[in-house]
Parts: structure tokens; C-alpha cells; sequence
């Protein structure tokens, strides 16, 4: 994705290549009460997006892949993903977020791949 994304739009977005990281039951905290509204998708509702208000930076603690305690805070594009990671985790899915076929959401589908 990352590659197939114009270099515009990577710096519009904050996008970056991000190592794994492991979290085992992690609690976020808003660290920036700003947001910016971005396109999303889901790989939970394929062909589907939405425009969806992210704060701007986060910090996420929980026990690493070895129980250890870990923090990491962080911004742009990572701080979407751990939002994003973190509705699923808190029951909020795609629906609740716009993303997929729901009544009155504004949505865009784009073609699914076989």
C-alpha cells in the first residue's frame, strides 16, 4: 500500500512504515484532544470507507509479547491505526465508525479484489 501511495499524500497522512509491535491488554490515552478526518477502511467490511475523525496522538501501554510493561507514544499515522485497533477491541467496529453499508453513513466503495 505504501508504495502504490503518491509521496503527496504520504506526508498529507503521516504515513510511514511501522515495526510490529505487541500489546497485551492495552489502555490508550489522548495525548493530543485535536483531530484530523481521514479516509479509513477495514479489512473486517472489504470495499468499504469513510471519512473518520482520529486524535492526532496517543499513548498506548500494555505487557509486550515477553509480559513486559511497554508505552509508546506516538502521532499521524500510527495514532490512526492504534484508534482504529483499539474500537475493535472496545466493540466499536466499522459500522459504528461510518465504513460499510449503513443507513445515512457516507460511505465509498471501491472495487473488491478477487
Amino acid at each position: 500500500m505504501l508504495e502504490e501511495t503518491p509521496p503527496s499524500l504520504r506526508e498529507t497522512r503521516g504515513l510511514s512504515v511501522l515495526p510490529l509491535k505487541v500489546f497485551v491488554n492495552p489502555q490508550m490515552r489522548v495525548l493530543d484532544g485535536r483531530t484530523v478526518v481521514f479516509q479509513e477502511a477495514c479489512e473486517s467490511i472489504t470495499g468499504f470507507s469513510a471519512a473518520v475523525p482520529r486524535y492526532l496522538s496517543v499513548e498506548i501501554a500494555g505487557l509486550n509479547e515477553k509480559a513486559e510493561s511497554v508505552t509508546w507514544q506516538t502521532s499521524g499515522w500510527a495514532a490512526r491505526i492504534i484508534q482504529h485497533e483499539m474500537d475493535h477491541l472496545d466493540g466499536t467496529g466499522p459500522a459504528q465508525n461510518g465504513i460499510g453499508p449503513r443507513e445515512n453513513s457516507r460511505f465509498s466503495r471501491w472495487p473488491v479484489q478477487p
